[in-house]
């Protein structure tokens, strides 16, 4: 049977699809889309076949602008039955209970799941028949389509409604894509359903936004999260232990950084330390070194950039303990916060719960370079892992089987943000920006290199190959290339070689999509695709397979400042020269998500990069920061990757009412071998006067009991109630609410195997809090 929302895809649809851009006859352009088909709750649809019958088309879009962050939403879409439908609808609309003059628009508006069953199923049963827009076997993707309404029936008889949606009010990719998720024969503990667009998560059926959300609207497909993932290191490793950022096999030159999230091994010298060298970030990914870990280890000398010019941030700071094969001059470990204060750095790199914080000097190549990764006495030996492990890493990699293919053409003109202001953190941990961003317009001179999988849940691999890349760049006459993952499904592991020899260049562009979801953000950035992107940078792995030299470039674009950074820079092109602040040069500040590995190259970095970078050689860091990303295809039998999502329950709500509402909670455990705990997790209903608001005005919050979730399983609970008195009313009022679920770390534990034999948090490496939320 199919899962049904209360409401069709209207209101929450997930943008995972590929859009298109057409010309038509016209002149108008028209999007394309996929329908993906979807087994619910660790169910299975093999041996099922799943039509698509288009009914409708949409009517003119009501476009507003989210007056805090300037995006465009559509606040009501009208749809309207295909001539070529009527009669079809007419007769399973009358059937099902719904009146008016077109059935479809009252079954899009309605609420009611057995009357919107009932009409599907109707529909199924008048168009089996019918020559379908497309169909899959079993769970797959179908298309592609134009905008508009459809039907998804499968041989088992189940139907539910989706759609696609036009352009308006999307983004700047051309759709939205629905998903007609359904419960298979292999029936496992059925995830609840997770509101997945914030921008759609508000509307209503005539345009009003005066009514409450609460009570109307709930998506049709679970959307997880990531809430932690690491590996355990209290046994054997396998081929990268993820606490280490960096590694190089050369030297390592650190220049005009202000951060470096992770741990770094170095085999030769380190010079110009400045800023945090090795630790936990200001803003990064999230994947901070184990307490008491040793953070930064350099087999030969390390260096600062500057002792004696007064400026402390020149010596360079590392978050936890220090190895140095030869001389140091003068490191900072941050072993307090009184430390930490009184050099005037940053408080944010304080790791808390450390004993054993120092720098050893003179250590020896060799014993500074077998390191204690997680605190505990677990000793990893990083001499000679250039051809240990890198090398047979890479080789082992190119020797993969393609399984998608390459695309390129030139993009469209978009405005990206470059950077967000903030004054510190709010309540729930969130950045609290203070109005101040940098955007740059990115025009049609930056490529889009499409890499199109095959759908299929094994690693991704394809062949990029630089020659090819570098004549299509000046066939099209770019500047640079942003990334586009297309049937690349769920968690699976992205596997890029890059094939050629010599000296490359890579100019990095600002924009990411994965399914047809925009997930590039910038810096400070934690809202909006912030998760999106984290997931995104620990899938992929760009493996430079033969290359000798390898320089990821500065983006370009024009710059808009609304910052302190420097004004008078305002609309200048952001070509090479000087640094943000002093001269027009954001460019280094553009995301690179994924694992970089050249094991025969030297490499310099003038990007933002986000994961491990595995060097063999020289390694020169000329970016503002660099954030550390596990790569899931790392991650075997001790891997423990947990996804949350969460829906609200509102059935029979709205305003004027006080019935109690709830939030529902799944913790997906992806690992093989270890499982998860939670010992509670905190619920916060939030309450905005304003439909349009995006800070709450009253909020509420509540813990659930105790969460286990077995490896490779999935485990559901629910929050408490909660009434309108929780949030100092009497009934519910109008305005905008939604759930926020976090989860402490000190709250989180790993199981060991199927019986849950509980081991200590500190037991895993890189293990990392995240709040997930739903909307209602």
């Amino acid at each position: 049977m199919s899962k049904w929302p209360k409401k069709p895809l209207l209101a929450a649809l997930t943008a995972v699809g590929l859009g298109v851009p057409c010309a038509m006859a016209d002149g108008t352009a028209a999007a394309t889309a996929y329908i993906s088909v979807e087994a619910a709750g660790g169910t299975t649809l093999d041996g099922r076949t799943y039509k698509a019958y288009r009914l409708g088309s949409y009517g003119k879009t009501d476009v507003r602008v989210d007056q805090d962050s300037g995006d465009r939403y559509a606040a009501s879409i009208p749809v309207s039955t295909d001539p070529d439908r009527a009669d079809a609808v007419a007769d399973a609309g009358a059937k099902a209970g719904f009146t008016g003059d077109d059935m479809l628009a009252a079954a899009w508006a309605s609420t009611d799941s057995a009357k919107l069953e009932a009409f599907a199923r109707g529909l199924a049963s008048s168009l089996s028949d019918a020559e379908p827009a497309a169909s899959v076997e079993g769970a797959g993707r179908m298309g592609p389509f134009t905008p508009g309404v459809y039907l998804v029936s499968g041989s088992d008889g189940s139907a539910c409604l989706t759609g696609t949606l036009p352009s308006e009010g999307v983004g700047d990719r051309s759709h939205v894509l629905g998903i007609a998720e359904f419960e298979g024969d292999a029936q496992a503990a059925a995830a609840p359903q997770a509101n997945s667009d914030e921008s759609l998560a508000t509307l209503d059926d005539d345009g009003d936004t005066s009514g409450s959300p609460i009570a109307r609207y709930a998506a049709p497909t679970t959307v997880y999260h990531r809430l932690f993932d690491g590996t355990v290191t209290s046994t054997a490793l396998d081929n990268e232990d993820p606490a280490i950022s960096i590694y190089t096999g050369g030297n390592l030159s650190y220049m005009n950084n202000l951060e470096v999230e992770g741990s770094v091994i170095v085999n030769g010298n380190l010079t110009n330390g400045r800023g945090l060298v090795a630790g936990r970030a200001n803003w990064g990914m999230g994947y901070t070194p184990p307490k008491n870990s040793v953070m930064l280890a350099v087999g030969g000398d390390y260096t600062s950039a500057s002792t004696t010019d007064g400026n402390n941030w020149n010596r360079g700071a590392v978050g936890g303990r220090a190895q140095i094969g030869g001389r140091d001059n003068r490191v900072i470990p941050l072993d307090s916060l009184n430390t930490i204060h009184s050099y005037g750095l940053w408080s944010t790199w304080f790791i808390s719960g450390q004993t054993n914080v120092k720098s050893i000097s003179n250590m020896g190549h060799d014993a500074a370079l077998k390191v204690d990764i997680d605190g505990k006495g677990t000793i990893v030996d990083y001499n000679d892992y250039v051809d240990r492990q890198l090398r047979p890493l890479s080789t082992q990699l190119a020797n993969e089987t393609p399984t998608g293919k390459v695309g390129y053409a030139r993009g469209t003109d978009s405005t990206e943000t470059v950077w967000l202001g903030v004054n510190g953190r709010n309540d729930d941990g969130s950045m609290k920006y203070n109005g101040q961003k940098d955007t740059v317009t990115v025009t049609s001179d930056e490529g889009v290199i499409t890499f199109t999988g095959d759908g299929k849940k094994h690693t991704q691999v394809f062949d990029l190959d630089m020659d090819k890349l570098e004549n299509q760049r000046k066939a099209l006459r770019l500047l640079q290339w942003g990334v586009d993952f297309e049937n690349v499904p769920g968690d699976t592991a992205i596997v890029v070689n890059v094939r050629g020899s010599g000296s490359r260049t890579w100019n990095t562009g600002w924009r990411y999509w994965v399914n047809g979801r925009k997930v590039s953000i910038g810096v400070n950035q934690q809202d909006g695709t912030y998760n999106d992107f984290r997931k995104l940078a620990s899938r992929v792995l760009w493996n430079w397979t033969d290359a000798s030299y390898v320089k990821y470039d500065e983006s370009h674009g024009i710059m808009h400042i609304n910052s302190t950074h420097s004004k008078a820079q305002d609309g200048k092109e952001s070509y090479e020269g000087g640094s943000y602040g002093s001269a027009a040069s954001p460019g280094k500040a553009s995301n690179l998500p994924g694992t970089v590995l050249a094991p025969k190259a030297n490499v310099r970095m003038r990007c933002d990069q986000n994961g491990r970078l595995l060097v063999g050689k020289d390694l020169t860091l000329d970016v503002w920061e660099h954030h550390n990303n596990p790569w899931v295809g790392f991650v075997d039998d001790n891997g423990v990757t947990v996804d949350a999502a969460t829906t609200a329950s509102h059935d029979g709500v709205d305003v004027g009412t006080t019935k109690a509402v709830h939030d529902s909670i799944s913790l997906r455990d992806n690992g093989k071998k270890y499982g998860a705990a939670v010992a509670k997790a905190t619920v916060t209903l939030n309450h905005s006067a304003s439909t349009d608001g995006r800070t709450a005005d009253e909020k509420a919050t509540k813990a659930t009991g105790a969460i286990q979730v077995a490896a490779g399983k999935t485990a559901s609970a629910d929050s408490p109630d909660f009434t309108p008195s929780d949030l100092k009313m009497t009934t519910w009022q109008p305005g905008r609410y939604w759930f926020d679920l976090s989860v402490d770390e000190k709250d989180l534990s790993v199981t060991g195997t199927t019986q849950h034999e509980t081991s200590d948090v500190s037991n895993v490496a890189g293990l990392s809090g995240l709040t997930d939320s739903s909307e209602q």
